[in-house]
């Protein structure tokens, strides 16, 4: 599609050094880069767990969950609170001892 006349080609701006847009998340070969979401939904929980949605229903219901996040009539976790709590459970696993 032609541009108006009179309007001016935006300049290239340079490629950041580690090759990733700031403000785009774009990698400079074209490829989005992918940044896992800020709260967990049951799905990507269980994924994250290596866990069937059931077993996730049950832990939460047993209290064996970080806490979740309510929104309306949905359960969110936070990634940041689920990577600790991975983080923990590595520790304790490592340890030999239960949580």
């Amino acid at each position: 599609m032609p541009r108006p006349p009179g309007s001016a080609r935006p300049r290239p701006r340079p490629e950041p050094e580690d090759g990733a847009h700031e403000s785009t998340g774009i990698l400079a070969h074209g490829t989005p880069a992918v940044q896992p979401p800020l709260l967990f939904d049951r799905r990507r929980l269980a994924r994250e767990l290596g866990v069937s949605l059931r077993q996730v229903d049950s832990l939460r219901a047993r209290g064996l969950l970080p806490p979740c996040i309510r929104l309306g009539r949905s359960v969110r976790w936070s990634r940041v609170v689920v990577e600790g709590f991975l983080a923990e459970r590595q520790r304790v696993a490592e340890r030999g001892a239960r949580p």
